[in-house]
């Protein structure tokens, strides 16, 4: 006779096999542009996958995968309406999931002027998102406040296109080239050990443009115009106890809004100070929903850098009390194979670490959220040496490499272009350090968001820190404290963990 609590702890191993279950198993190599959307107005001259729904608003058209959650609020005067694709969450309005975000931004749009109002309920909200405003012919688009889930778009004779992916939008207007990402990757002065991104205004496609974090697309009478809409204000002046503070509560909302997302929750525990600010700040909630702390390592090439994360990670997960999961990330993306298909199929134009969106594939379940830290640089200074008081080309072209290709003309007239387009420019910027808005909007809207489309493939991503009060929080120190981690010595202070 079998003990009863073993039968029970069989049955809970067996439900817990069966939900574990890797995307590579239930999503069968076929779910390609993962977690993506088409918002089209006119003739979009590409197929999206058959599994995608569609939905009319008004003269446009929208497509997206299932595993992308959309919410669709329409006003009683049927002028106005606002989308929500992917999750936003409101801590001011306790809006804890997007419908209910959305129900309190429609009332914003009924009688309004003008979309200043919009962009100031909207600049708060945090999450990871696309949000659209809807207000009779004229329409805006917003990206979450680190731009993490892409906002690619292209406007032609025949239409209006922005998409989660850059080849949609290429496809759906009928230009594919890509002779400024080739020029850019190939250049032999360009020498990046960490890996490479896209600069300034070069995207996978050359006639493929994107939205950056603190800017909105304004569409109106078939006139499309990129502007920036943050910040509106100065910062103020905390101090750390007092920017600690906003910056738990408000990671403690994010987390708790994102931990019932998905049936399985993993967080990307490393051995770096924003990871353990999230282990600090939130391990009650983390400790509560069962969140599975994760670190990856490269196993085969026993790499220095992820087995120290690996062991002060697995360290940190035991003293936390909660499960520890590793990821190997031995085996290099191979061509001919189904992942490989899945993977150039979507990314056909530029790879950002094709290794790990493999590992997370095949080792990951499809329906569960991972937590990432990726964020606090922002607040603790990225770029430590600021050698230059005033916005150029040439000290963005530097921040963007110190190696040789900072020197190239191309490379600074396309920074040049970068700021035009964002309008970055002291007059813009009120009194934030560009150098830190450079990094927040730049290297995050390409480089770190490029990586989230990347593991969207398995996993859904989640950034406690993708939140203006959080990250507002942190800016309001003086640089000396920021850049000597105040905030973070501050936590450890009070838990009273070392």
């Amino acid at each position: 006779m079998i003990d009863r609590e073993l039968s029970e702890a069989w049955a809970a191993y067996n439900r817990a096999h069966t939900a574990s279950k890797p995307a590579s198993v239930t999503a069968g190599y076929r779910n390609f542009y993962a977690r993506g959307y088409l918002l089209s107005k006119g003739a979009a001259a590409v197929s999206v996958p058959e599994s995608w729904l569609s939905v009319r608003i008004g003269t446009w058209t929208l497509s997206h995968d299932p595993n992308l959650p959309m919410i669709l609020e329409r006003g009683a005067d049927q002028r106005s309406a606002v989308l929500i694709l992917g999750h936003a969450f409101d801590s001011s309005s306790q809006s804890a999931s997007s419908p209910e975000t959305a129900q309190s931004l429609l009332p914003v749009l009924a009688g309004a002027e003008d979309w200043s109002g919009f962009d100031r309920e909207v600049a708060w909200v945090g999450g990871r998102y696309v949000i659209v405003g809807f207000s009779g012919d004229d329409v805006r688009v917003h990206v979450d406040p680190m731009a993490s889930l892409s906002c690619f778009w292209a406007a032609d004779a025949a239409g209006i296109h922005i998409s989660s992916h850059a080849v949609l939008v290429a496809k759906s207007i009928g230009d594919e080239a890509s002779s400024k990402k080739s020029w850019i990757m190939g250049h032999p002065d360009y020498v990046s050990p960490g890996g490479k991104s896209l600069p300034g205004l070069i995207h996978p496609f050359d006639a493929v443009d994107l939205v950056f974090a603190n800017c909105a697309l304004a569409i109106s009478h078939g006139e499309v115009r990129h502007q920036r809409f943050f910040p509106f204000e100065d910062l103020p002046e905390l101090s750390v106890d007092e920017a600690a503070t906003i910056f738990i509560e408000e990671l403690r909302y994010q987390v708790e809004c994102w931990l019932p997302a998905q049936t399985a929750s993993y967080f990307a525990l490393t051995a770096g100070r924003d990871a353990r600010s999230i282990l600090l700040s939130a391990m009650d909630l983390l400790q509560r929903e069962g969140t599975v702390a994760l670190t990856y390592h490269f196993f085969a090439r026993a790499t220095e850098s992820t087995l120290v994360d690996l062991k002060r990670a697995n360290q940190l997960a035991t003293l936390a009390q909660l499960r520890f999961a590793v990821v190997d990330l031995s085996a290099p993306l191979t061509g001919g194979t189904p992942m490989a298909n899945l993977y150039n199929t979507t990314f056909p134009s530029w790879a950002r670490f094709p290794t790990l969106a493999q590992a997370f594939y095949e080792q990951l379940p499809i329906d569960s959220t991972m937590l990432w830290g990726l964020g606090g640089e922002i607040g603790t200074g990225f770029y430590q040496e600021r050698e230059q008081d005033q916005i150029s080309p040439e000290v963005l072209a530097r921040k963007y490499s110190p190696s040789g290709v900072c020197k190239d003309p191309m490379l600074i007239a396309s920074m040049a272009e970068y700021i035009e387009y964002t309008q970055f420019t002291a007059e813009r910027i009120a009194n934030y350090d560009f150098y830190d808005l450079f990094y927040w909007e730049h290297r995050l809207s390409k480089w770190a968001a490029a990586g989230y489309s990347e593991y969207d493939l398995s996993t859904s991503v989640a950034l406690p820190m993708n939140s203006r009060r959080l990250l507002c929080a942190m800016l309001s120190l003086p640089w000396k404290e920021r850049r000597d981690k105040a905030i973070y010595d501050q936590i450890d202070q009070w838990s009273g963990l070392e």
